[in-house]
């Protein structure tokens, strides 16, 4: 925490830990410095990067057209 402007606890339940638990006396101090940000991916686009022939699959037999898995 020394050298951190911010804080991120990634998803909602981990920034409340944060500021409940491990760091509450500095949340008191800085409420603002905790945040949460979460950069996920899709699935969709999560199985067509590591599974082209599946998310093949999926778009050829179960794919609403003009939708792509």
């Amino acid at each position: 925490m020394v050298v951190s402007h911010k804080v991120n606890g990634v998803s909602e339940l981990h920034s409340r830990l944060m500021v409940e638990s491990l760091f509450a006396e500095f949340a008191k101090i800085f409420p603002m410095r905790f945040t949460n940000v979460t950069n996920g991916v899709t699935p969709r686009r999560w199985l067509a990067l590591a599974n082209p022939p599946l998310s093949k699959v999926l778009d050829e037999n179960i794919a609403t057209p003009g939708v792509r898995i």
